[in-house]
């Protein structure tokens, strides 16, 4: 007998072991993954599969609030994490919805899958990399889903022994990559992609009637919202974020293919908008968070290295700061600030309100990157810094990329079989719209000591 764990061993092993052949253990087709926010989540057949593919497990390397932890030290989940609280949201309104079995499963496995485009520390690089290489993370990840790019870096998936990618596992059970792929097009811009035709639908048709699918993905009320709004705020410790979860999903319904919520649940949706504007205020753009962000997006930036930028999204949070710092030089220096909590200070705050006419022209020539860049290096110059040590920062144009739906309310509201606009029977709606998600249009941030020439140099380069 082989002596189980803490027995004993006998002074002198026996000179021959039996194994004693029987059935095969029974290979495990479901988990229980016990979640802070969630509680158990049941994961099963595709989703399971999914989630154990090399894909998926990178995200859990991948923080979810990207360097928001140096001022919300909570701050640390990951987007695995989020995407296992997607799923869930996703197979509860499934069920709350009454969907059809094959749009429930369709909606589950995109839930799953619809972050896992996502560069290291999420969407602390993203405007880097649209801006030199053209896409998203969303576009990535369909991406991804489709076959058509790989999550991996190739030596990992070398040496993992070339498991099978998603678009791998997604058919092989059945579904169809490019309809999962396609509930991740954000349902408030285009329409789905035709894939027969090659085009993009141009006067509101939807292939495959998924509409409101794509709304329940990325929408104006989603399951991505709902999870990332409960999730962060109780990492963050910010109740800001809190919402009336139960009621929402208990209230929201589909009307003649549109998601639409019932007028009873109103109060519930209007609860969720205001925790998403105030999260954005108080957590996604706090400013020195925001300003910690900016500092990793520069160092990356100022490599000038497209191929660095297309191998950098397969990279997890720890293999970017590796090489960032195997490179020397600013790039080093500036991970050893973040490591340290060394950021930049704010020498200048500007709001939209505040700024004149030609000020706020300038404002939006400042978005384009190589406009502010040109602008960081003049500034830097006159205060008699090195590049790369004045940041220009105006978010606007980054949050349209970021996060589309901030300012997006416009969800159908259900009464007595009609649809009508939220802005009927919600005046707070009409004015989340109108609310900035930050107190500033522009931002400068420097050294501490350099504080007082930047802002000169600001108050000199600016229009009055």
């Amino acid at each position: 007998m082989v002596p189980s764990p803490g027995h004993f061993l006998p002074p002198h092993p026996p000179k021959a072991i039996i194994i004693v052949s029987g059935p095969p253990e029974p290979v495990e087709t479901r988990k229980v993954v016990h979640d802070p926010v969630h509680g158990a989540i049941k994961v099963s057949g595709l989703t399971l599969d999914l989630l154990e593919s090399a894909e998926v497990q990178r995200l859990s390397h991948i923080k979810q609030l990207g360097l928001a932890h140096l001022v919300f030290p909570g701050a640390n989940h990951t987007r695995l994490e989020h995407s296992l609280g997607a799923m869930s949201i996703a197979e509860r309104l499934g069920e709350e919805l009454e969907l059809p079995d094959a749009d429930r499963a369709d909606l589950a496995v995109a839930a799953m899958l619809h972050d896992v485009g996502h560069g290291p520390f999420s969407h602390t690089l993203e405007g880097v990399v649209h801006a030199v290489l053209g896409f998203d993370h969303v576009e990535h990840g369909m991406r991804i889903i489709r076959g058509e790019a790989d999550a991996l870096p190739p030596v990992d998936r070398h040496e993992l022994g070339d498991p099978a990618p998603v678009v791998e596992i997604i058919a092989g059970a059945g579904f169809d990559p490019a309809r999962i792929a396609s509930l991740l097009e954000p349902a408030h811009g285009p329409t789905l992609f035709d894939y027969e035709e090659g085009r993009r639908p141009t006067n509101g048709e939807d292939a495959g009637g998924a509409r409101h699918l794509r709304q329940l993905i990325a929408g104006a009320v989603d399951v991505d919202q709902i999870d990332y709004l409960m999730r962060d705020a109780h990492y963050t410790g910010v109740a800001q974020g809190v919402i009336d979860v139960d009621r929402l999903l208990q209230t929201l319904a589909v009307h003649e293919g549109e998601l639409c919520i019932d007028r009873s649940g109103v109060s519930a949706l209007e609860g969720m908008l205001v925790a998403r504007g105030l999260m954005f205020t108080s957590v996604y753009l706090h400013r020195a968070a925001r300003i910690a962000e900016l500092m990793l997006a520069r160092a990356v930036e100022r490599l000038d290295d497209t191929g660095f930028l297309g191998r950098m999204i397969s990279l997890t949070d720890a293999e970017l700061a590796s090489e960032l710092s195997a490179r020397g030089g600013r790039a080093r220096k500036t991970v050893m600030d973040l490591k340290y909590r060394r950021l930049l200070k704010s020498a200048v705050q500007l709001s939209v309100s505040e700024a004149s006419e030609s000020q706020r022209v300038a404002m939006v020539g400042l978005a384009r990157p190589l406009v502010r860049r040109a602008f960081e290096d003049d500034l830097a110059g006159r205060a008699g810094l090195p590049p790369g040590d004045v940041i220009v920062d105006v978010p606007a144009a980054e949050l349209l990329l970021s996060e589309p739906r901030l300012y997006t309310t416009d969800v159908k509201v259900l009464d007595q079989g009609e649809l009508e606009p939220l802005s009927k029977y919600s005046p707070l709606a009409r004015a989340l719209q109108q609310r900035t998600a930050t107190n500033w249009g522009l931002l400068v941030a420097c050294p501490r000591d350099a504080m007082g020439m930047v802002a000169s140099a600001v108050e000199r380069e600016l229009p009055k």
